[in-house]
């Protein structure tokens, strides 16, 4: 094909195959590049705080709805 992309299209005019080549499909991820992302981490005691404080957040919330005041 005279060192032409698939995906361009022959000499004579007639279009290319789209789905030709090594492109892969953009909405998937990349594996190899997942990771290397460097993502922060969280201290597991801290974490647990924000459960904890959630929680009683929710716990609160409901009693509240049903009527119990503050």
């Amino acid at each position: 094909m005279s060192g032409r992309d698939r995906r361009e299209g022959r000499p004579d005019g007639v279009a290319g195959d789209p789905m030709a080549g090594d492109h892969p499909d953009p909405a998937s991820p990349d594996p190899a590049r997942m990771d290397r992302i460097a993502l922060p981490r969280l201290n597991p005691w801290l974490a647990l705080l924000i459960l904890v404080l959630l929680g009683f957040g929710y716990i609160g919330l409901w009693g509240w709805l049903l009527g119990g005041g503050p």
